[in-house]
């Protein structure tokens, strides 16, 4: 599952014009443009442009790296807009064609309107493929958005394009002239410059406070563009003019550069550039400011890259004409020695001469003697032989002595300057791996040929100190790529510690392909938190090539000490854990998540490793099997589908005619579609089916765990077989179109008789009104198999999109418990915060549910082996947090955010995920929740019972449960915060206790405290 999460932070209240808002000054078009996202319109060159995005910071800084670019004209009723988005790495752009799930790694614009004299904004979203998407605000009942409006993109040489035509009606204006309007880029491949906008928002896109304004222009166009556009940004222009004069004259800009890379390679070029800048900044137009200071820090960019210097003392007999070269250049060797520097990544090393009887060459490094003697040799060379990606596989081990005549030597070494760069091995991305005490860490270790060549030999080593162990790797078990086992496992003692070599088949390194092996750590109890340290590690390639420098810096956090739940769920849907672990890994991360009070996992019902092992840890099963039987019959030989078989009429009948079987034995399960009649299962059949399901579940699903508490069921389903995101354009298979459904629909729409009910009719003519009606069809099949499964004492947890707001109401009645993918893969911080409130205004608001399933990844696609078949997957590795690192601290408040929005508790996805600490901070969560359980889940939000001059909404939320509260404070940033908090509305006589502080307040109706940077506090008042 995946989930939309973008930063739409909504700021319902903030609707007055801010004081200094920025303008853009939209002009008539005279002719409209053809959208067709190449921009090269005549009415584009006579519009000014809005330049000078700014990041999501409390500085709002500048974006310069990967600028972009607007520009707006009107005609008649359409606003024009068309975007430039800068990307130095055109390759790396994401885009879906259509939309299914979600926006959250697409590079994608999104725009914000609010009319003049509106309370609701318009939000438009479209990607760098043009696909788009549209909600306005606060309308949680508006299933199907607006898409009367034409968008197409472009490529260009450094990015792509947006060309947009937007009908003024869908915006709700009637003009263009005083409407508020915020746009805003989202890059997801820049952890850095992920979300930025124009206008100057401090919470979030849709701080409406803060939009910029459009000015309505009569004339077609300014009489000079070029003018008009140095006015709109002359804040952001005067920003680059002052770097730019930094620079030319040798300020302080330059000199930083100057005194880091002077000695780099290709420095020269950061010289050359500077001097021209120093000639000619003070005449450059305004417009292409921007331009030479993005040419600048790319330049400086291509020095700045980390480098080392590497030594090495040469002591040989019988030489001559000895050469040495990196990378292909040539190196002096004086003396004896060779020193010279190296970039990070892959760097080549080789050597020629000519060896006489008798020669011997002995090549030695102080600092890493492990290159010593991993030379490779030989007598002849053809080709590029000194470059990194030479195939030298065939080449022997250098000997001590060497033959006679003409000697090739070379070595690559592979060197990151910190243990996430470029060529890393180590996944996920984090800052500093933590270690709680007595608990297991799973270490991602990327297998893949850095060169880009074939391996014969890949080996990995590593040395923990004292008080680390790694778990049973299995050697030799056959595994799939998300978790391969080495072939074999060495260990021995050195001092401080254990250095284990993993060997790994050769065959299982690809040129391009990336898998995975993870490696399960083990900390005792020894040592004390806040201790730090680092686990040396280095992949052996061949018989040549080395890691140099691997270092994983690694912190102890104190022993988990989460609380199990009782009424809320802490769940794992993918709990199955499709990696293939050993028994003694597995055991130790179900037992770790269960430590931290994650203790409910979803697997396969049939008998195996990962739900033995929740069992033997205590934990709670939650059954699901590819969503039998609402995604159709999913049992090849169970009764829902020998229905099928009795009463061939139950299949449905598709849009495009067909009536599927699918029974043909060669089939996969999943791949099954022996879907019903929605109108048969639900009147004629009802009986039958909730027999049938019975029985399924008794014979199979619970067959080897009887006693298995939770089912889990998914409807990520459309009746267009559309997104939620989108209208569909193809309905080929949708269904269910026999007479019986179609007469069902007329008298649901209450249509007359001779009513065109064709299939291309109801697409075309009907298509809200038959996607309501089959939301309702959904709805009540949905009833008849959660009662037939509560009728066997079972809970069902029901999952679906958050904004599936249309079967959402048709369901209201169903008494399953929601499981909504909210906030899904956005951090759950105070942007966040707004949007699920949002959510929950529809949810707890218009539909009366409470107590729902949130759900919150730390990384998502690697579980399903997304990464191991694309190249660079190791760089793939998608992180759900802003920057691209887990951040564990903020998982316990982002933990109680959820549960304290949701009030049901949330899922975490895989317990594999759980790295780093994480599982330490969700545990400091679930404790403090544990003891405050019934607040949270029968409380009832009310955060205008405390007030700050410190603190606010997002970050301040009050439950209230009769006489008692819980006032939660949140602080997000790297410093203490003290704050000082009014409670409203007591009867007087109350204590407050802050539970993390351990501190009492004899007086609840004030208290100061202070909240430690990146932390949460929750005071109870009684």
């Amino acid at each position: 599952m995946k989930f939309k999460g973008f930063i739409t932070a909504a700021v319902t209240a903030a609707t007055l014009w801010s004081a200094g808002a920025a303008e853009y000054p939209v002009y008539k078009i005279a002719r409209a443009p053809e959208i067709d996202g190449k921009l090269d319109d005549y009415a584009w060159k006579r519009l000014p442009e809005a330049r000078g995005f700014m990041l999501l910071d409390k500085a709002n800084s500048y974006v310069t790296t990967r600028p972009t670019r607007f520009q707006m004209g009107y005609k008649d009723d359409i606003l024009y807009l068309a975007v430039r988005c800068t990307e130095p790495d055109p390759k790396s752009i994401k885009a879906v064609e259509t939309y299914r799930d979600g926006w959250t790694f697409d590079d994608a614009i999104e725009m914000f309107f609010l009319p003049k004299d509106a309370s609701n904004y318009m939000q438009l979203l479209t990607n760098a493929n043009g696909a788009r998407w549209a909600k306005r605000q606060n309308a949680e009942r508006e299933t199907e958005p607006p898409t009367d409006w034409k968008a197409a993109s472009g490529r260009t040489p450094d990015g792509w394009v947006l060309e947009m035509a937007i009908p003024l009606r869908l915006l709700g204006a009637k003009d263009v002239d005083g409407m508020k309007f915020n746009i805003a880029r989202n890059i997801p491949g820049d952890p850095a410059g992920k979300h930025q906008c124009w206008a100057k928002v401090l919470r979030g896109f849709g701080d409406t406070a803060r939009f910029a304004v459009l000015k309505k222009q009569n004339s077609n166009g300014p009489a000079d563009p070029e003018l008009e556009s140095a006015e709109i940004n002359k804040t952001y222009d005067q920003f680059l003019y002052l770097a730019l004069l930094d620079i030319g004259r040798g300020g302080k800009r330059w000199k930083e550069v100057e005194t880091r890379y002077s000695s780099a390679p290709g420095f020269d070029k950061v010289r050359e550039l500077q001097q021209k800048i120093a000639k000619t900044y003070t005449a450059l137009p305004k417009s292409e400011q921007e331009i030479v200071y993005n040419e600048w820090l790319k330049t400086v960019a291509t020095v700045s890259r980390p480098r080392r210097f590497l030594e090495l003392n040469l002591t040989q007999k019988g030489l001559s004409d000895l050469k040495f070269f990196v990378n292909g250049k040539a190196i002096a060797v004086a003396d004896g020695r060779c020193r010279f520097s190296i970039a990070e990544g892959v760097t080549a090393l080789a050597l020629s001469a000519k060896a006489g009887a008798d020669a011997s060459l002995r090549i030695h490094s102080a600092e890493f003697p492990v290159l010593d003697k991993r030379w490779a040799c030989s007598g002849n060379v053809s080709g590029d032989w000194t470059s990194p990606g030479f195939d030298d596989r065939s080449w022997k081990p250098m000997s001590a002595t060497l033959p006679a005549g003409n000697v090739y030597l070379r070595q690559f070494v592979i060197w990151n300057q910190h243990h996430d760069g470029q060529f890393r091995c180590i996944n996920p991305t984090v800052r500093v791996w933590n270690f709680s005490l007595d608990s297991v860490e799973p270490v991602y270790l990327s297998l893949y040929s850095p060169t880009g060549q074939k391996v014969d030999r890949y080996d990995f080593t590593f040395t923990l100190p004292d008080g680390f162990r790694l778990l049973d790797m299995e050697p030799g078990a056959k595994r799939n790529r998300l978790s391969l086992a080495p072939e074999k496992v060495k260990t021995e003692k050195v001092s401080n510690g254990t250095r284990y070599t993993l060997t790994y088949k050769a065959d299982d390194i690809h040129e391009w392909k990336t898998a995975d092996s993870i490696l399960g750590i083990y900390k005792d109890g020894s040592g004390k938190p806040g201790n730090k340290g680092a686990i040396p590690y280095a992949r052996l390639i061949n018989n040549n090539g080395t890691e140099i420098g691997g270092a994983l810096p690694y912190e102890l956090l104190p022993k988990v000490n989460g609380r199990r739940l009782k009424t809320m769920l802490m769940s794992f849907y993918m709990g199955s854990m499709p990696q293939g672990l050993s028994p003694e890994l597995t055991d130790a991360v179900v037992k770790g998540a269960i430590d931290a009070g994650a203790d409910v996992f979803a697997v396969y019902p049939y008998k195996s490793k990962v739900p033995d092992s929740v069992l033997k840890n205590g934990g709670i099963l939650m059954l699901g099997y590819l969503n039998h039987p609402i995604w159709g019959s999913k049992l090849r030989d169970g009764a829902v589908t020998q229905l099928f078989k009795d009463h061939p009429e139950l299949f449905c009948l598709y849009y495009n005619g067909e009536r599927k079987s699918d029974l043909n034995e060669k089939i996969l399960a999943h791949q099954l579609q022996i879907q019903f009649c929605p109108s048969l299962i639900t009147g004629k059949y009802k009986g039958e089916f909730t027999k049938a399901v019975q029985t399924d579940y008794k014979n199979f699903f619970f067959k080897d765990y009887p006693d298995a508490k939770y089912v889990f069921l998914n409807w990520e389903q459309e009746p267009w077989t559309g997104s939620v995101y989108t209208k569909s354009t193809n309905p080929t298979q949708a269904y269910c179109f026999c007479p019986l459904c179609k007469e069902a629909f007329r008298k649901w729409a209450k249509l007359p008789a001779d009513a065109d009910l064709s299939n291309e009719s109801i697409f075309k003519n009907r298509y809200e009104q038959w996607r309501t009606f089959r939301y309702s069809q959904d709805a009540a099949m949905h009833a008849i198999v959660v009662k037939a499964i509560q009728d066997m004492g079972k809970t069902v947890f029901f999952y679906s999109w958050s904004n599936h707001f249309g079967y959402w109401e048709a369901a209201k009645d169903i008494p399953y418990y929601v499981f909504l993918g909210c906030p899904g893969n956005g951090t759950a911080d105070r942007r966040q915060q707004i949007g699920m409130d949002e959510y929950m205004k529809f949810h707890k608001g218009k539909l009366g549910r409470r107590n729902m399933a949130g759900q919150r990844f730390v990384f998502f696609p690697q579980t399903y082996g997304w990464n191991t078949e694309r190249k660079e997957g190791w760089l793939r590795f998608n992180v759900m947090s802003d920057d691209g690192y887990i951040q564990p601290k903020t998982w316990k408040w982002e933990t109680i955010r959820i549960l304290a929005t949701l009030q049901g508790g949330y899922d975490l996805q895989n317990p594999l995920e759980l790295v780093s600490g994480v599982k330490y901070y969700v545990g400091e969560a679930t404790r403090m929740i544990a003891g405050y359980e019934k607040i949270f889940h029968d409380g009832v939000r009310n955060d205008k019972l405390a007030e700050s001059k410190d603190i606010a909404y997002p970050d301040l939320l009050v439950l209230a449960l009769g006489k008692e509260r819980l006032v939660l404070l949140f602080n997000e940033t790297d410093k203490p915060k003290t704050v000082t908090v009014r409670n409203l509305s007591l009867r007087g006589g109350e204590k407050a206790r802050a539970y993390y502080a351990d501190k009492t307040f004899p007086d609840a109706a004030e208290f100061t405290l202070t909240i430690p940077a990146n932390d949460a506090e929750a005071v109870h008042i009684q």
